[in-house]
């Protein structure tokens, strides 16, 4: 029904909302990072200050990602039809797929962030190397493991409405 997960001291990560009916992050002091919406119906994440990301649609109508400032991370598509990432200059984010298809995410030269998996039936991320090691599990409404940055962890797991156990 509600999900509240406040995060390490100095970082300040709220998480309010019941599931599929709203969420709202509020990250450390500072940095802001603000997600606002409802599953099924509009996403809204504003990224840390002087980076900005934001993620605006609705599932299976559409999503655009503006990344930072002359980083450049620009996502067009409509779920289930395609997705595309084009990162920034030198760098390059690219990701090619289908909703329900595939996925495949490589991240910046030397950092290297990966995603396979298809939507609802599994989905591993890898993060930064040697940095993040981020890696997701799992399926929709069935768990979710996430561990976090290096010296931060962050691990969540559970189903929404059923359990969410965050430490971090």
């Amino acid at each position: 029904v509600g999900c509240t997960t406040v995060g390490r001291s100095g970082l300040g990560c709220t998480t309010v909302g019941r599931a599929g009916v709203g969420r709202t992050i509020v990250g450390r002091a500072g940095v802001g990072c603000t997600t606002v919406g409802r599953s099924g119906l509009g996403c809204t994440t504003v990224g840390r200050a002087g980076v900005g990301r934001t993620i605006v649609g609705r599932a299976g109508v559409g999503c655009t990602t503006v990344g930072r400032a002359g980083l450049g991370c620009t996502t067009v598509g409509r779920a289930g039809v395609d997705r595309t990432i084009v990162g920034r200059a030198g760098v390059g984010c690219t990701t090619v797929g289908r909703a329900g298809v595939g996925c495949t995410t490589v991240g910046r030269a030397g950092v290297g962030c990966t995603t396979v998996g298809r939507k609802g039936v599994g989905c591993t991320t890898v993060g930064r190397a040697g940095r993040c090691g981020c890696t997701t599990v799992g399926r929709a409404g069935v768990g979710c493991t996430t561990v976090g940055w290096a010296g931060v962890g962050c691990t969540t797991v559970g189903r929404a409405g059923v359990g969410c156990t965050t430490v971090g």
